[in-house]
């Protein structure tokens, strides 16, 4: 399965945005424009959608999450996600989205009012509707024949999408499936300082090799190296490449046995066990006389091998995407492109997307992977991609002001009135069109 894009809107100040995943994408914007609330929308969208009924009800009300500027204040959350399901012998493009209207004080919101989910061969231009949702009315296919008439009884806070996905002997539960199976993983942490640490107490039942595991990276490269062994080879010459002057990384184990077997034992209602030993990854340094701890290693060194585990992870764990902020954070701008160049190697059909205010960045990745936020007066945020046709213009204009092409283009994000205006005039703002992407009119 491989996720095509997601499209959110009515999150925080966030404004109707669509983006397409192809290998790395990234989210360009200055400071404080809204990067973050376009990954932390999509990861609500999917939870709720996936969720119980109990958390919605609370979703409806999250303070944290609903528009409070004065443009988009009154907007339903809107999510959408488009993937290529080719998990049986048919390759199909599934679009399933959803809105719902926040709590409001005239007591009018807090109920999802409108659903849909469409399906269609991947060499086909129309797609077929199996569920069609509005306020007053829900409706799905019953049949592979069929109209998309069959009406459902759903409570104001329950998926429709749920309730089919229950049905004995429905010709679309694959498909349902295929929706409900999108996982994703999003990381707002800029420091991983602490997973090097050793960890005596590990959670029961943690395997290690989950996104959201709490096993640190020492730990979780010997159980790669035992049970994924070219995961970790792949991981280790990875690093290796992004840093020269190291020729080798190795995970050791020192037993707790010794220890561990003095120790009481832990209340059954505590869900950790004594782990089995300590791991240290250690460090052959071609300039140094001794191999070091990785832990004396820099905090950008820490981060992307944790990344390079992550990306290991959602391999094996067959997520759709990982969503990170600022790759760029601790990393010399001289390692950045070799580190995307890497990380792209390794993703191997999963998709990333990064938020970023680095022209460094800007100007290591193709500009097809560009969305860039356009700055304005009202507080809202919405992220748009760089004509195809405006491609080259772009990188001729950089060249005739003397600059990289992710200089010129944050020179235009932090400059004039008219400087927006040149960079609007690069930029896709009609966008592929949401506004009625969802079901058919009821």
């Amino acid at each position: 399965m491989k996720l095509k894009s997601i499209t959110v809107g009515g999150f925080r100040n966030l404004k109707r945005t669509t983006v397409n995943f192809d290998g790395i994408t990234a989210l360009v914007a200055l400071n404080s424009f809204g990067k973050s609330n376009y990954l932390r929308a999509i990861e609500f969208g999917i939870n709720f959608y996936k969720g119980s009924s109990a958390m919605r009800k609370r979703s409806f009300s999250d303070e944290s999450a609903m528009p409070l500027n004065k443009i988009t204040c009154n907007d339903d959350f809107y999510f959408e996600l488009e993937i290529e399901n080719s998990s049986n012998a048919d390759h199909q493009n599934i679009i399933y989205g959803y809105t719902f209207r926040w709590k409001r004080v005239d007591k009018t919101g807090a109920k999802i009012t409108s659903e849909w989910l469409k399906v269609k061969p991947v060499e086909k231009k129309k797609f077929t509707q199996i569920i069609n949702r509005s306020e007053t009315k829900a409706l799905y296919r019953n049949s592979e024949s069929g109209r998309c008439s069959k009406k459902s009884q759903v409570a104001e806070d329950e998926m429709l999408l749920q309730r089919m996905a229950s049905l004995d002997d429905c010709f679309y539960t694959d498909i349902i499936k295929a929706v409900l199976s999108v996982s994703i993983f999003v990381d707002h942490r800029l420091d991983r300082s602490d997973e090097y640490e050793i960890q005596p107490l590990i959670p029961e039942n943690d395997d290690g090799l989950s996104l959201n595991s709490s096993i640190g990276v020492p730990h979780t490269m010997a159980i790669l190296k035992e049970k994924c062994p070219d995961e970790y080879a792949k991981i280790t010459d990875a690093f290796c490449q992004l840093y020269p002057n190291i020729s080798k990384i190795e995970v050791k184990s020192y037993p707790f046995d010794p220890i561990s077997s003095e120790l009481p034992s832990l209340p059954k209602d505590i869900p950790y066990t004594f782990a089995k030993a300590a791991y240290i990854l250690w460090v052959i340094d071609d300039t140094l006389n001794q191999p070091i701890p990785f832990e004396a290693l820099s905090d950008g060194a820490k981060r992307i091998l944790w990344m390079f585990t992550c990306i290991a992870k959602a391999k094996l764990n067959q997520l759709a995407l990982i969503a990170i902020e600022e790759p760029e954070n601790s990393v010399h701008p001289k390692l950045l492109q070799s580190y995307l160049d890497i990380i792209n190697q390794l993703l191997d059909g999963c998709s990333m997307i990064m938020t970023s205010h680095s022209p460094y960045i800007v100007g290591y990745l193709p500009l097809k992977s560009l969305m860039i936020g356009l700055p304005n007066d009202d507080g809202t945020a919405c992220f748009y991609p760089i004509k195809g046709s405006q491609n080259n213009r772009v990188i001729n204009d950089a060249r005739e002001s003397d600059m990289t092409t992710g200089t010129y283009i944050f020179d235009l994000l932090s400059g004039s009135e008219s400087d927006y205006e040149q960079l609007r005039q690069y930029l896709d703002c009609g966008g592929r069109s949401s506004e009625n992407r969802g079901g058919e009119s009821l």
